[in-house]
């Protein structure tokens, strides 16, 4: 007997809160000092295993590590300091050098900077180039290949590549000096918003009904997408100006699409309600990060057990689907099993033969 299995995928695109305006606070204390320069790091809310797989929400991860770029625009137009490691340390992210916090300082004049930062997990900080004097041309590269400059990167690698800017000041008043304040205050970090540069593929099953909860999904796999490519980042000419927000442009050249890589946290029986759910710890998504592109990817793959059998069931969207920086791509599956009815009726007997008997 056949058993008939109909999955209804639709694809629910969800926007990332596209917000350009970036607020730069930092340490502010009176006096004569230095000042020690710290980030309160924070993401674009988009809605995150493999290695690191995307964020979920808008905390910026303790783990993460970032790479900064500071330029004076007043009162000389320099370079501030070069790229430079930040790491959390309590509840900022201070300035690393390898083996130990080693502070960068905000200067003890009225003085306005510029910052900008790359991040990504797992991706080598040498493998991350940002322009000292942030060049609109040449922002800032990142080498996420498959043969990277320190090592290589793989499907199974799944960084969330991000990158924030913003402006702060130091104002003098008399003696006073304000770090990024009008008047005196706590102690306050720079706060860096974070854009996501790559793309978001995530996945929710669910069964149709009871019945259809007899089905186990053993896996689902991506075909047709790039999970790593060189990332060039460019901005407009206010990228170095003391005033408005730059509008800075993302461009992948992905390497090779990739065929049958596996979903996380994408395997069991089935309910009645999408999983993994919305709103769920740090992890739980079933999703690929992967690098945005016009071409998006080709098709996806479910493997599922049902009654004894395996099976393969292949979704290919039409018309292709263009991915684009910073946005989640949601497919909800709705697995329904369909009955096997029988309509009977009966063959008419044949007509074997015909005899006419005459009885004397």
């Amino acid at each position: 007997m056949k058993k008939s299995l109909f999955i209804l995928a639709t694809a629910a695109l969800v926007l990332a809160s596209c917000n350009n305006d970036v607020t730069i606070a930092e340490n502010q204390t009176l006096g004569d000092q230095p000042q020690e320069i710290g980030f309160a790091a924070y993401n674009v809310p988009v809605k995150r295993v493999m290695s690191h797989a995307p964020i979920q929400g808008s905390t910026f991860p303790v783990g993460n590590t970032m790479e900064v770029v500071a330029y004076q625009t007043d009162p000389d137009a320099e370079n501030y300091f070069t790229k430079t490691t930040f790491k959390k340390d309590a509840s900022t992210w201070r300035a690393w050098d390898g083996t130990k916090f080693a502070p960068k300082y905000w200067p003890l004049s009225a003085a306005k900077l510029n910052f900008f930062a790359v991040s990504g997990a797992d991706v080598n900080n040498a493998d991350i180039t940002i322009d000292e004097d942030l060049d609109k041309d040449d922002l800032a590269n990142v080498n996420y290949k498959k043969a990277g400059a320190t090592g290589s990167y793989t499907n199974a690698t799944q960084s969330d590549i991000m990158y924030a800017f913003g402006r702060g000041y130091v104002k003098q008043s008399g003696n006073a000096l304000y770090f990024n304040r009008e008047d005196a205050g706590a102690d306050v970090p720079v706060n860096m918003v974070f854009k996501h540069t790559m793309s978001v593929l995530k996945f929710q099953v669910k069964a149709a009904d009871d019945a259809s909860k007899a089905i186990t999904i053993n896996s689902i796999k991506v075909n047709g997408a790039s999970y790593t490519g060189a990332l060039k980042l460019t901005s407009d000419a206010t990228i170095t100006a003391n005033t408005g927000d730059p509008t800075i442009t993302i461009a992948w050249t992905p390497d090779a699409a990739e065929n049958g890589v596996t979903v996380p946290n994408m395997s069991g029986s089935l309910t009645t309600t999408y999983a993994p759910a919305d709103g769920g710890a740090e992890g739980t998504w079933a999703s690929l990060v992967i690098v945005p592109q016009s071409t998006g990817f080709t098709s996806f793959t479910v493997n599922y057990t049902f009654d004894g059998h395996t099976y393969d069931y292949t979704y290919t969207p039409s018309p292709v689907v263009s991915v684009a920086a910073g946005n989640v791509y949601t497919y909800k599956l709705n697995f329904q099993l369909h009955e096997i009815t029988i309509s009977p009726s009966v063959t008419e007997w044949a007509t074997g033969s015909v005899a006419v008997v005459n009885i004397p």
